[in-house]
């Protein structure tokens, strides 16, 4: 392995990111000459300019910005490795690798681990942030073993156990004539712009969703995508949007925003645990157990 190369290409990731020599070699705890030269070396042995110097710091070029990503992914690899190797020195042999959506993993993530850790302590836990229909890709191609996320359907060679079930509420702007209401009808916002999730995103949330507005007489005006339910509430505290989330966010710190309680059925999974039922390891189906009881 060479070694060298390896710092190299770390060295021209922090340039890339600092975008200056100067503040670059600082994070990296070096002069700012030696750092200059790893980046000239680097450049001879790719056989491309990475970056474009002036006055006012760094910008990649087009071979730099093409490079970039796959350094990331390798430096990020090299981490994984070093990772893997300590955890086998301190006689961790079991590896977990747990892909979870932002909610789970700052709700429910942290105790469980802290558990499940006591319980196994042979095992290695590794988190990766996905997006609930991307961790049901992964769980299919079984690049990782568990996953914690918004889905409540019946697919194909996976389970999924529902965990936590909320009622939805509906998220206004504090100037929204509801805002002063103690209750709405979903029937009553036709006209609203309203700011949701995709489908792409997360797709059994998304039907929940639009079955539940269905029910109530609603077909809303779908004007506004945010990838997460922390940036829905962003565009309601714009006031250009209004919004369903669960109820659990009303402990939201923006002032901005006003909750009030929808009528009706409304009840939908927030957080679930999956794994792909073809998948024999018997680590992720004891931690899944773990979770469920």
């Amino acid at each position: 392995m060479d070694y060298r190369l390896i710092r190299h290409l770390a060295s021209f990731k922090i340039v890339a990111e600092e975008r200056h020599f100067g503040h670059a070699a600082k994070r990296l705890g070096i002069s700012q000459p030696p750092l200059s030269q790893q980046i000239m070396t680097l450049e001879r042995r790719l056989g491309v300019t990475l970056f474009e110097r002036s006055r006012s710091g760094v910008s990649l070029t087009p071979e730099g910005k093409h490079i970039l990503p796959a350094v990331e992914t390798f430096l990020g690899e090299g981490e994984m490795l070093e990772a893997a190797v300590l955890e086998a020195s301190q006689g961790r042999t079991n590896r977990i690798t747990i892909g979870a959506i932002v909610f789970t993993m700052t709700d429910l993530l942290p105790g469980l681990l802290e558990k499940a850790r006591k319980q196994m302590p042979d095992v290695s836990f590794y988190v990766r942030e996905f997006d609930s229909n991307e961790a049901l890709d992964a769980l299919e191609r079984e690049e990782i073993d568990v996953a914690f996320l918004r889905a409540e359907d019946n697919i194909a060679n996976l389970r999924i156990v529902p965990l936590t079930t909320e009622r939805l509420v509906l998220a206004l702007p504090n100037s929204h004539k509801l805002a002063g209401n103690t209750s709405v009808e979903l029937s009553t916002l036709a006209a609203e712009p309203m700011v949701y999730c995709p489908r792409a995103i997360s797709p059994s949330y998304f039907d929940r969703i639009m079955t539940i507005c269905r029910n109530h007489g609603l077909q809303p005006c779908l004007t506004f995508e945010a990838r997460s339910i922390t940036s829905q509430l962003a565009f309601v505290a714009c006031g250009i949007a209004i919004g369903l989330v669960p109820v659990s966010m009303q402990t939201s710190s923006l002032s901005d925003v006003t909750f009030v309680p929808v009528q009706g059925d409304t009840d939908i999974v927030t957080a679930a645990v999956a794994c792909n039922s073809q998948n024999q390891n018997a680590t992720a189906n004891a931690l899944i157990e773990l979770v469920t009881a």
